[in-house]
């Protein structure tokens, strides 16, 4: 039996599917979120501690990876009109990929194939 920290950050998250009650603040005001969708449209995100299970599609490559979250933005210019600007999901995995010092031979390269670290 574990401590319930999964279970608390998920449901800030709005990702539990469980039943609860509580109140959430950000910057000092009331929020309600009911799903990830509402969270993240409030700046949250969510790193699972089981990445492989919950966080990355394995058989995916970095770019793909990387971009996958912003995919359903409204303002998001990865996918315009839902199709997908391949430029600038290689521009903006390569700033993602500089800036959390990400090792890979390739950002072609499946997820599964790297470090755990990475």
């Amino acid at each position: 039996m574990g401590a319930g920290r999964t279970e608390l950050v998920k449901t800030i998250f709005g990702a539990y599917p469980g039943r609860w009650t509580g109140e959430i603040f950000i910057d000092g005001v009331q929020v309600r979120i009911h799903s990830p969708h509402g969270a993240i449209r409030y700046g949250m995100g969510l790193v699972s501690e089981d990445c492989k299970r919950y966080g990355l599609i394995l058989d995916a490559d970095v770019v793909q990876n990387m971009t996958l979250a912003g995919l359903n933005q409204e303002n998001a210019c990865i996918a315009p009109q839902g199709i997908i600007n391949q430029d600038e999901a290689l521009h903006q995995s390569n700033h993602y990929i500089e800036s959390l010092r990400i090792r890979a031979t390739s950002r072609e390269m499946p997820v599964s194939h790297l470090s755990g670290g990475n």
